[in-house]
Order: structure tokens, then sequence, then C-alpha cells
């Protein structure tokens, strides 16, 4: 009814930036959550220490194999769906893989 009018077009707009708003917030909540895994990971594995300590390695590995893999098919899902991504979240992304080479080398030099 309102497709082609002026309207029409102000709702579209707004809709358009709720949408992102929405994609926007549901980024910060899955950074909260994964964040929020990481610290308790690394505090129990701090607990665990004496106990865990000949598990390090394989643990570190598979944890960023799968960290990586669900990153990537995520980004790639998001490209996909042509989502507009937030500039800090696109920085995150390849900070993080910054830092999960860095690990690796560090883990091959060591």
């Amino acid at each position: 009814m309102y497709a082609d009018s002026e309207e029409g077009r102000m709702y579209a707009a707004r809709d358009a930036g709720a949408t992102a708003g929405r994609a926007a917030r549901q980024k910060q909540i899955d950074l909260a959550a994964s964040a929020g895994a990481g610290i308790l990971g690394a505090g129990v594995s701090v607990l665990l220490d004496t106990w865990l300590h000949g598990a390090a390695v394989p643990l570190v590995v598979i944890g960023a194999a799968l960290h990586g893999w669900g990153m990537l098919a995520r980004h790639q899902a998001e490209r996909r769906a042509g989502a507009a991504l937030p500039h800090w979240s696109l920085a995150l992304y390849w900070s993080c893989w910054i830092a999960l080479l860095a690990l690796g080398g560090y883990l091959v030099l060591r």
C-alpha cells in the first residue's frame, strides 16, 4: 500500500535501521558470551593447573581450531547474508586471527 509513497520509503528506512541495530546488538551479545566463556575457561584452568598441565598444548590446539573454524564460518555466513558488520566487529575478527597466529608461532618456537 505504501511501497511507492514517501511514507513507505520512510518505513522501509526505519525498518532497515532497526535491523542493523539488532544485528549490532546480537554481535555485542555474542562477544560477551564468548569472552565470558574464555574467561571462565581461563579461571578453571588456573584452578586445575597441576592436574591439566600435561594436556595444555592439545587443549590449546583443539580450542584454537574450533574457535578459528567458528569465526570463519560465522564471518562467511554474515558476508553471504549481506549483513552490515560494525567496524569494531571486523577489527576484533582480524585481531583474533593475528592472536591465533601469534599463539601458534609461540607453540612452535617454545
